[in-house]
């Protein structure tokens, strides 16, 4: 429930103070769905003996739901703090999953995901996992010339791959259809 709950905090958290061993965060919603995740998450990290130490904020904006949470130091806003690559082909795809509730879209045609951070170095490793998640991926930039305090957006479109399996003196082979 940590990996997941650094996934949301990557996406919609701000580090608000950053102490010796845990960042203090505050995060806000709108939708209810996001409200609903977050606290399923909460409540399982603290159920994994993690002490989130999380509340609710009164917030004067009509419609949005604050909060404020504390993570272990190694949670971030660079999901390299937390993740690695050395993970199962089950648990790639459970991160892309929750990525993409967080700081994503499903394309209505079911076929395509999409990722984007204005943090390249986050889509770089989503790219890697989404690898790892059988996913074909390309990224693009949306350069933003608007203003200095506008940053470029990185665009991470993902594809499932079609793979059909071939058995070859007991090795298996996978090949891209």
């Amino acid at each position: 429930a940590l990996d997941r709950l650094a996934i949301l905090s990557q996406a919609d958290g701000t580090i608000n103070y950053s102490g010796k061993e845990t960042n203090r965060w505050v995060i806000s919603f709108r939708k209810d769905r996001k409200v609903q995740r977050f606290l399923q998450i909460i409540k399982e990290t603290e159920s994994e003996g993690v002490n989130v130490n999380w509340v609710e904020i009164p917030y004067d904006r009509k419609g949005y739901k604050r909060y404020a949470y504390s993570t272990p130091k190694s949670v971030t806003k660079d999901l390299r703090t937390h993740f690695d690559l050395d993970v199962s082909c089950e648990y790639a795809q459970q991160f892309i999953e929750e990525l993409i509730n967080w700081d994503g879209y499903r394309y209505p045609n079911g076929k395509y995901l999409y990722y984007s951070s204005v943090v390249k170095e986050n889509v770089d490793f989503c790219s890697a996992m989404a690898f790892l998640a059988g996913y074909r991926s390309n990224i693009c930039v949306e350069t933003d010339n608007r203003n200095q305090t506008f940053s470029d957006v990185y665009r991470l479109t993902l594809c499932k791959k079609s793979l059909h399996v071939t058995v070859l003196a007991n090795k298996t082979l996978h090949t891209e259809e």
